[in-house]
């Protein structure tokens, strides 16, 4: 298994690729809308050290709406295509659609017509992907952040139905344990989990360090293991200004991946 860490800091990647990790998680939204000098920078920030962006998330900002009355798709090729374009060019496989409040049914609204909306949406974006070799994977999130697709059961169904080769999952075990999910849907999800997030089981989402989050991380891991996943996991998990440190402090519960996963 591959390791990353969710980060678009640039002046961090000098420490991410000492500390041995493998890949670094950025942002698809800036990818897609930002200044060309600042994406260079970007660019060039990871070239340096060796590192590609292998996965990115956050694929669309909170102000866009995709679901509902007001629904508007019309800016999503010309957006998707310019952050794909660009996404490849940085090594990247798998684009995270998660988004919840765009994604969000707005109360009142045809739950069933919005869910449908969300598909169209999945569809357009999976057709440019497929165009670069990436591949999309539907984040499941907890309620608090979106009352669409909560669990890994529900993303799989919504794949189902969507029927797109390049629309797959996500599992965070961040958003299965604050919903309360079991493991089975990961255990069975087979080769439509192609990516996952990892921030321990803990309101303040900070990064495994603790005994009991290695326990946590063993259970973690066995489902993967019989899911027969071995693909990438990035940290996701909260850091400040103490990022050497703190990441430094992820390292067993890595270990534990590796070890039983592969």
């Amino acid at each position: 298994m591959r390791f990353g860490v969710c980060c678009s800091t640039i002046d961090y990647y000098p420490r991410i690729k000492e500390l041995g990790y493998d890949y670094v998680e950025v942002g698809f939204c800036h990818l897609a809308t930002m200044e060309d000098e600042k994406f260079e920078a970007l660019a060039n920030a990871l070239k340096a050290v060796g590192l590609k962006a292998e996965a990115a998330n956050g694929f669309f900002l909170g102000d866009k709406v995709l679901t509902g009355p007001e629904a508007d798709h019309s800016f999503i090729p010309e957006y998707t295509e310019k952050g794909m374009k660009r996404f490849k060019a940085l090594g990247g496989e798998v684009a995270v659609l998660g988004s919840g409040k765009a994604r969000n049914i707005p109360e009142g609204f045809d739950f069933a017509k919005g869910e449908e909306q969300f598909i169209e949406v999945l569809r357009m974006v999976g057709d440019i992907a497929a165009k670069y070799g990436i591949k999309i994977a539907i984040e499941p999130l907890q309620t608090k952040e979106t009352n669409l697709i909560n669990t890994v059961q529900q993303s799989l169904d919504i794949i189902a139905r969507c029927g797109h080769p390049n629309v797959c999952t996500l599992a965070d075990f961040y958003h299965v344990f604050k919903n309360g999910e079991t493991l089975d849907a990961v255990e069975n999800a087979g080769e439509l989990l192609i990516h996952t997030h990892l921030a321990r089981a803990n309101e303040d989402r900070q990064m495994p360090r603790t005994e009991e989050d290695y326990e946590v991380c063993k259970i973690w891991a066995n489902a993967l293991k019989k899911c027969g996943y071995n693909a990438r996991m990035s940290i996701e998990g909260s850091f400040k200004p103490e990022f050497t440190q703190t990441i430094e402090d992820v390292l067993p519960a890595l270990k534990i991946f590796k070890d039983i996963v592969g």
